[in-house]
């Protein structure tokens, strides 16, 4: 449980936040360039060991590690074991309840893959991360 404190449209808001162990995020079929992704049947991409860390008044910096494999047609499927993801998000509630919009990419690092994965990982993460973060992280 980590306690957050932020502020949200003026005011200075205080909540814990409950991390999950893991989250898997919800890869949805597409296309980036000549590949065809979904997500790995048996291996699915996901992130944990989540780090919250509130790094101005009103951004929050998460910090996590993404695991599992991306399914790539015609050719190997990325490991994203050990990548390094950090985003940086602006906390709103609804309904009492933390979520996180404008969420950007502040640093990824993904070794043993090759650099034009990159922008496809960066695609990925941006369609699924932040529904699943603002429904998996629970506050009181």
């Amino acid at each position: 449980m980590k306690k957050l404190k932020f502020s949200v449209d003026g005011r200075t808001i205080e909540k814990e936040v409950t991390t999950p162990d893991k989250i898997i995020l919800p890869v949805k079929e597409g296309t980036f360039g000549l590949f065809k992704y979904r997500q790995h049947p048996t291996d699915p991409l996901a992130v944990e060991n989540l780090e919250l860390e509130v790094v101005e008044d009103s951004k929050v910096k998460i910090k996590m590690r993404m695991t599992g494999r991306l399914q790539v047609d015609n050719f190997p499927d990325p490991k994203m074991g050990g990548t390094k993801l950090e985003v940086l998000t602006k906390p709103i509630l609804e309904n009492g309840k933390i979520c996180f919009s404008e969420l950007e990419i502040a640093y990824l690092n993904i070794p043993n893959v090759l650099n034009l994965f990159d922008d496809l990982i960066r695609q990925v993460v941006n369609q699924s991360l932040p529904d699943e973060i603002c429904e998996e992280l629970k506050t009181k």
